[in-house]
């Protein structure tokens, strides 16, 4: 039922950032595209993998339901513009089946990308693809406290936030809008990146080890604003 509250509101934020994005290739003046820095927020959509990802088969999936991420990013480019890096601050909240009902998630997250254009930015360009790689932390904010088990699912939370490592990788593409503030462009980004958290925050109730890393693929638009030229 959360998932489906969840979805109307972002279905219409995405057709709405859809238009003005159409609109906007369509009637805005070439303008400048080499810029050395953008600085923006994006939000959309999160879809998880199970939590515990491993388990027996006869064991109750930990999948959430849809979730929602909400990020800040900072990047700056080298290279005549080609060549790019970017520290994002993300922010999730998700619903996951829990055996004392539904738990909320919250979800907190740090990294550092490599971002590459196939195509270097000319002061005509409109649309710039780019590619994605990089490395980060993500916490899960489940609560310090005693140890909590859910045996249908065969998983238990030790009770133990810690900060797992992720690795990431994605698809964008920026879009140059008529508008600008200063002498930057604005700029409207839209971006799907897998971000893999190489551990779960629960582990098996039997057997010891580990459950498989987490998946949890972004799909996002933002506005950003763009800064500085590359001479």
């Amino acid at each position: 039922m959360t998932s489906s509250r969840l979805r109307e509101p972002l279905m219409r934020l995405h057709s709405a950032f859809a238009i003005l994005a159409l609109l906007t290739v369509a009637t805005a003046p070439a303008a400048a595209q080499t810029h050395t820095s953008t600085v923006g927020f994006n939000a959309g959509p999160v879809l998880y993998s199970s939590f515990n990802s491993g388990a027996p088969e006869s064991s109750l999936d930990l999948k959430p339901d849809l979730g929602f991420v909400g990020s800040l990013q900072y990047d700056w480019y080298v290279a005549r513009g080609v060549l790019g890096f970017r520290l994002g601050a993300h922010y999730q909240r998700l619903e996951l089946d829990w055996t004392n009902g539904t738990r909320e998630i919250y979800a907190y997250a740090g990294d550092f990308d490599l971002l590459l254009r196939p195509i270097r930015p000319k002061e005509t360009t409109r649309v710039i693809p780019y590619l994605s790689l990089g490395v980060g932390l993500t916490q899960y904010r489940l609560g310090n406290g005693l140890p909590t088990s859910f045996e249908a699912a065969s998983a238990l939370y030790d009770g133990d936030e810690s900060a797992e490592f992720s690795v990431l990788g994605g698809i964008g593409f920026d879009i140059v809008t008529g508008w600008g503030w200063d002498e930057g462009a604005f700029l409207i980004r839209l971006e799907a990146q897998d971000n893999y958290v190489t551990s779960s925050p629960f582990v098996p109730t039997t057997g010891g080890g580990d459950f498989s890393g987490i998946h949890n693929i972004r799909v996002t638009l933002g506005l950003h604003n763009s800064m500085g030229l590359i001479r």
